[in-house]
């Protein structure tokens, strides 16, 4: 069933009180001022997934799926909060425990997908690299933001001379509904956690001989869930 937001009834109730919404909800006062995606300074790097608003779609808690074209959505990597605007004015932040799961469309319309996993963190979402029957391979990303800290003694010079948000991330897999099980990035690490499908693990790593990232976990999960 895709239930589609209604600005009156589903985002603020007649009296303009939001927090009597199922879903959504203003954080204190309403907010006249919207994220700033790119920063003035010469900071790298953003506490934000994407650079402006994008498309998205989210299920609730009873599986209702809310989307709304006319919406845009964005993710706080640092909060681990989904944020959405209607106006381009104003940014709402969504309550987390009301929310399953959620999309994000990037500007070439590719679907980033996230959900709450407790196990890997409580407080921030995973994306979904991977879903299948036995497996599925999921990304923690968590952010933090380091401060210039450039110094010149006037010989030498160290650190940077720019504000920084840095992006940390952890793979996790589950076998079968388990607990997660951390992933890396390596051939090493691959057989340690598929150990039990080695000789299908095998056949993929004689299939693709590529780059291991996102994609390639991609690839693997579909394969080994076939």
């Amino acid at each position: 069933m895709i239930a589609m937001f209604v600005f009156v009834s589903m985002v603020f109730s007649q009296s303009g009180n939001a927090d009597s919404n199922p879903i959504l909800y203003s954080s204190g006062t309403s907010s006249s001022i919207v994220p700033v995606f790119t920063p003035v300074e010469a900071t790298h790097g953003s506490q934000y997934l994407f650079d402006g608003w994008v498309k998205g779609a989210l299920t609730g808690v009873d599986g209702t799926v809310y989307n709304d074209p006319s919406y845009g959505f964005d993710y706080d990597k640092m909060a681990g909060t989904l944020l959405f605007t209607k106006d381009r004015k104003s940014a709402i932040q969504v309550d987390n425990p009301k929310i399953r799961s959620f999309t994000l469309f990037d500007k070439l319309d590719n679907p980033e997908n996230f959900t709450l996993v407790p196990a890997i963190d409580p407080a921030h979402y995973v994306q979904v690299i991977a879903e299948g029957s036995k497996y599925r391979i999921f990304k923690l990303t968590l952010t933090h933001f380091v401060k210039n800290n450039y110094h010149n003694d006037g010989m030498t010079s160290t650190g940077n001379n720019y504000d920084e948000y840095v992006d940390d991330y952890t793979y996790f897999v589950t076998i079968n509904g388990a607990a997660p099980q951390k992933l890396s990035l390596k051939k090493k690490s691959l057989r340690e956690v598929f150990k039990n499908d080695v000789d299908k693990l095998n056949g993929f790593f004689g299939t693709y001989d590529e780059p291991m990232d996102d994609n390639y976990l991609l690839k693997l999960g579909d394969y080994m869930n076939k």
